[in-house]
């Protein structure tokens, strides 16, 4: 009768049970999204958990899982929640769905993120060990990011730890504040620092952040991309002024002073602040004290000229003076700058 039944109502039977097979597949993942939730907010130390399920997601059905933790949780409690997300990802149930989660602790000024599906419960656990001890000595300043590079805008990449801080007065304050030891990190995981007048691959030295905390009591700390400081960081800036940033160079660091006019390289004259910036920046440690204008980069060095690895070769830079260089270092002076005897102008190449 059943089978009459469908013929009459134009559909097969076969029809009927495929289609009651992927409803009840759908059933058990919705259930298992809702039992992620509640294992979820079982946890010590979560405020809120919610675990979504679209059957309807593209390219494949999707599972979304948000987790807010406490400010007190502890690591151990992060770690718990990563397992009990990939877990459930793991199962039958959600097999077939493109399951997605973050866990997060939203604070006044600093936050940490975790992509859990990404990184194993005892590497979370280890991070945010690692971040509250760096919290402790600089304050809830730093925040942190644990995942595909955010700058992707997309799932793909290599797992890293991403440091950032927003503030020009957090970015003095935790440089005035920088440990002379870091927490111990995984090397296995790449690390990034952003923030105004710091942008790196790594973790910044102390040296490093002596020169942010000097440098930025004279000259406004410019952010932007790695190796681009040429603005405030804020979209659409159009910074009239000469900004300040510590670079990595070779095996140290370097000062660079943009000048610019509504967001672009502009010509510009040496003033007494450049002066102490480059005098705080060579006091700190910096092998390199730059100043980019319209007109192109003047550049002073510190000590022999250095060595870098390409590749499996090793080559060794040599030292070249420019008549802009020269000039650079000449208003300098002019302006006050006592030059060490180990500083010349000009670059190394």
């Amino acid at each position: 009768m059943g089978g009459i039944l469908a013929v009459l109502l134009g559909v097969s039977a076969t029809g009927i049970a495929v289609n009651a097979g992927w409803l009840g597949g759908r059933w058990d993942a919705s259930h298992a999204a809702t039992d992620l939730a509640a294992k979820l907010q079982k946890i010590d130390g979560v405020t809120s958990a919610t675990a979504k399920y679209d059957p309807l997601g593209l390219p494949n059905p999707t599972m979304i899982a948000d987790v807010v933790f406490a400010p007190a949780a502890s690591p151990a409690a992060w770690s718990a929640a990563t397992a009990a997300v990939r877990s459930a990802a793991s199962t039958h149930a959600l097999a077939g769905t493109t399951s997605t989660a973050v866990l997060h602790e939203a604070r006044s000024k600093a936050s940490v993120t975790v992509e859990p599906l990404v990184v194993t419960p005892a590497s979370v656990e280890a991070e945010i060990a690692a971040w509250r001890e760096l919290r402790h000595a600089v304050g809830d300043r730093v925040s942190l990011h644990l995942g595909y590079p955010a700058d992707l805008g997309m799932p793909s990449g290599p797992i890293v730890r991403e440091y950032t801080v927003a503030t020009v007065s957090d970015a003095r304050m935790v440089a005035a504040n920088w440990p002379d030891s870091l927490p111990a990190l995984d090397p296995a995981i790449a690390s990034s620092w952003s923030g105004p007048g710091l942008q790196m691959a790594g973790m910044p030295s102390k040296p490093m952040m002596t020169a942010v905390y000097a440098v930025g009591a004279v000259l406004p700390l410019g952010s932007g991309a790695p190796g681009l400081p040429l603005g405030s960081g804020v979209p659409g800036d159009k910074h009239t002024g000469t900004l300040a940033v510590i670079l990595p160079s070779y095996d140290g660091f370097k000062l660079t002073m943009v000048s610019l006019r509504d967001g672009n390289p502009a010509r510009a004259e040496p003033s007494a602040k450049m002066v102490r910036a480059a005098e705080a920046a060579f006091a700190a440690g910096a092998n390199e004290v730059e100043w980019e204008t319209a007109d192109g980069i003047s550049t002073l060095v510190s000590g022999e000229c250095r060595s870098y690895t390409a590749g499996t070769q090793t080559v060794q830079t040599t030292f070249h003076a420019r008549k802009g260089d020269i000039a650079f270092a000449a208003d300098l002076v002019d302006l006050g700058f006592v030059q060490p005897p180990e500083v010349r102008a000009g670059r190394c190449w």
